[in-house]
């Protein structure tokens, strides 16, 4: 909440989790500097529906079964 447009931020981070485009979803990621997503067992992001197994544009690159790290391909 201390970071400069939290709310703006917020608001373009959940259009990201909900977007069923690949391909907007994937210039979300890069124009915003994004390598990485990390996902912890019963993470927010999965319950919003997020479901980073299934998206074209990541590749697991760790996984202990309790948390999972995507990078952006």
């Amino acid at each position: 909440a201390q970071t400069n447009g939290f709310d703006q931020k917020i608001g373009d981070v959940n259009k990201f989790l909900l977007n069923k485009n690949a391909t907007t979803a994937y210039k979300f990621l890069n124009d915003n500097n994004i390598k990485y997503i990390f996902v912890g067992k019963n993470d927010t992001l999965t319950s919003y529906g997020f479901k980073p197994a299934e998206k074209p544009y990541l590749v697991k690159v760790f996984d202990d079964g309790e948390a999972k790290v995507y990078r952006v391909k």
